[in-house]
Order: structure tokens, then sequence, then C-alpha cells
């Protein structure tokens, strides 16, 4: 029954994702802890939702469901199209650090560097170690940049795009929940470095 409602509601995608990740925002701010990320939290709320009720997920991805049995592009997938204009905004916060950036440029760069580095050795070991194929290996490459971008890389590599998606959230989640106390371990105060 939810599921033929949904497929008669345009934009029921959207609003779901949007009350979902206004609800996880809720979560996060009562409870303040790294793990209760807004956007994980959301997902996990999302994919019990659409398993309990047995709304298609095609439907909560394309939308409205027309007589010719196509979609009429309402869904979330509609999300997917801002993801190149909103990582071009990225140049915005970039641009007004940039005085910041010209004093630590060998400090910014090395941590690019490394951190690039150890992004592509860490896959390449795993690769080797698990017998990962070509499909597997580019498909977790691209997994330290933006979405956008590492949707792009994936696809032209031969990689699977959605599950370059899936690690590119993680590795974001998993910095933002980890970051913190990799800092104090190893005692790092210095704000160029944090």
């Amino acid at each position: 029954m939810l599921n033929q409602l949904a497929s008669q509601v345009s934009f029921f995608g959207l609003f779901l994702t949007g009350v979902c990740y206004v609800l996880a925002l809720a979560i996060q701010k009562r409870w303040k802890s790294a793990f209760l990320n807004p956007l994980l939290v959301s997902c996990v709320i999302i994919i019990v939702l659409l398993l309990v009720t047995g709304i298609d997920h095609n439907v909560f991805l394309y939308g409205k469901l027309k007589a010719d049995g196509s979609y009429d592009g309402t869904g979330v997938a509609l999300i997917q199209n801002l993801l190149t204009p909103t990582t071009v905004c990225l140049a915005i916060p970039l641009y007004e650090k940039l005085s910041y950036l010209k004093k630590h440029p060998v400090a910014i760069l090395g941590g690019i560097f490394s951190g690039a580095l150890a992004c592509v050795v860490s896959i390449l070991l795993m690769s080797v170690l698990f017998g990962f194929d070509h499909t597997q290996y580019v498909t977790l490459l691209p997994k330290s940049i933006t979405t956008a971008i590492g949707m792009g890389v994936s696809e032209e590599l031969g990689g699977i795009p959605s599950v370059t998606v899936a690690c590119i959230v993680t590795t974001g989640i998993m910095g933002n929940v980890l970051a913190g106390g990799v800092l104090k371990l190893f005692r790092i105060k210095d704000p160029v470095a944090q």
C-alpha cells in the first residue's frame, strides 16, 4: 500500500530524504556524538524505512511512476545533478583562505601529498592482499576525493560508481569520527597540521 502511494507522489524521495536528514541533525544535536553523523544516520533511517515499508527503491530514486512504466524524474537522483556544482562551490572557502594557504604552502602541500600517497599505497596493498581485480581496485581508488569527481574517475577507469560513492562517504565519516582522537593521540596541536 505504501509503495503504491509513494509511486503516485512526485518528489516523495526528496521529501523523505529531507525529513530523515532533519531528524538525523536533531539526533546528533541531542546526543553530540561524532558517530551520529547526520549523513550516516539519515542513510540508515532511509534504508530501514524502505525495507520495512516495502517501498520500491526505484520510486525513491527516480520519482513518481508514470502510466507507461517510466519514472517522472522527481526522485532523489535529482540531488546527484547538484554534486558537480556543489564541488565547484568548494573553491569559495579555498579562495577565502588563500592568504592562509600562501603562508603555509609546504605544510599544506606536504599533507595533501602524503595523504594521497597513503591512500594509493593502502589501496594497492589491499588489492594485492585480497586479490582484487581491476574493477574492484579502480572502484576503491578515488575514495578520498569529492563524490562528484570520484564517481567520474571510477566510471572512466572501469569501476563501479555506486560502490565508489559508498566508499567516499564511509571515508569521510570515518575521518570525521577518528580525526579528533588521532590528533590527540599524536599530540598534534598546530592549527596548520590540524
